[in-house]
């Protein structure tokens, strides 16, 4: 019993107050109303009277009161410290929770800040592929793509690039051809 309250010395110093009240009670009360039962059944020497006198005298009674009185405040202040150990334990959870919850807000907005940075990072050129495309269907065969990454998008501009090069020359090479038909003709 002492095990669970040894970092309250004046818990454990209460429980060993009791103690030593429980030794007296045995060594004033409670052995020598056992012999005096044991002497009123074998002899005449000890009556039913004297053992309630002694028993009356409250004698016993008074240590008891006074164990009574030192478990009631045992039990009192281990009360006031359980709920002390509770209300802290609460406030750590609720300062875990609130850390949680703002961990969980943080990694929320580094991921869409990533999301949005990866997202232009690839919506940004392949806008630029999609306008060139469209000024090409438009009839201007001078776009190319300024795109210098080493990734697929930048793969993409580069085979863009050589498609919208390839395609000029074979017009202008058309046009050459017609032109030189044309002459001979």
């Amino acid at each position: 019993e002492k095990d669970l309250v040894n970092d309250n010395p004046p818990q454990v110093a209460l429980l060993n107050e009791i103690g030593q009240l429980h030794d007296e009670w045995i060594e004033v009360a409670g052995e020598p109303e056992i012999a005096m039962r044991r002497e009123v059944d074998k002899t005449d020497t000890v009556t039913l009277e004297d053992l309630n006198t002694f028993v009356e005298s409250g004698t016993g009674k008074n240590i008891l009161d006074q164990i009574r009185a030192k478990f009631a405040t045992f039990i009192e202040t281990e009360n006031t410290l359980n709920a002390q150990r509770a209300a802290e334990a609460e406030s750590q959870a609720n300062l875990i929770r609130i850390l949680a919850i703002s961990l969980t807000g943080i990694a929320i907005v580094i991921g869409l800040t990533a999301g949005s940075i990866i997202s232009r990072a690839i919506t940004g050129p392949m806008g630029q592929v999609v306008e060139a495309a469209e000024r090409i269907q438009s009839g201007d065969l001078s776009q190319q793509v300024n795109i210098s990454s080493t990734d697929e998008t930048g793969i993409l501009a580069t085979v863009f690039n050589e498609m919208t090069t390839n395609l000029r020359d074979r017009i202008e090479k058309e046009a050459e051809l017609r032109l030189i038909e044309q002459e001979a003709n």
